[in-house]
């Protein structure tokens, strides 16, 4: 038996609600059409028992991280929701299992790339900065930051 990351941050049929509602984000966002029915079975079958907190979290991780890749389309918004300084402290928990998802993710190194790019541009990518210290710290020598190629320069210039 895994311990629940959470605790008593919050109860398991509030973070059940929290997984629902991203989980139908997700298929909505991907023009599905929601089958309630599908949500229990589809997060057992990906996570495990679904009487245990810890099913759930790791759910809330991976919907939560593929609702932002499928449905944010800049990188302000991008690096803002994937900084965990504006996350409830039960979200706070789940750092390490959301950079899980985000470096599963097959599309991250091309989104932060890009999204980060996109600051850079704007020089606003100190927007980026809570989205590299979560990461960091949590996957330690398993990441690290993208290079950048800006314009008019001869060398990568390295993120963050």
């Amino acid at each position: 038996m895994t311990i629940a990351l959470t605790a008593d941050l919050i109860e398991l049929n509030e973070l059940k609600d929290e997984v629902r509602r991203y989980w139908q984000r997700l298929h909505r966002s991907n023009m599905a059409i929601i089958q309630p029915e599908n949500f229990e079975p589809e997060v057992s079958h990906l996570f495990g028992d679904l009487q245990q907190k810890h099913t759930w979290e790791k759910a809330y991780s991976h919907f939560f991280v593929a609702w932002v890749y499928d449905c944010v389309m800049d990188g302000d918004t991008y690096f803002q929701i994937l900084d965990p300084s504006d996350w409830r402290d039960w979200e706070r928990e789940l750092t390490t299992l959301i950079v899980e998802a985000i470096m599963a993710h097959p599309r991250t190194a091309s989104l932060v790339q890009a999204s980060y790019s996109y600051l850079v541009t704007c020089h606003r990518e100190e927007l980026a900065n809570g989205f590299f210290r979560m990461v960091e710290r949590s996957a330690g020598e398993d990441w690290a930051r993208p290079t950048l190629a800006i314009h008019g320069s001869e060398e990568p210039v390295r993120v963050g």
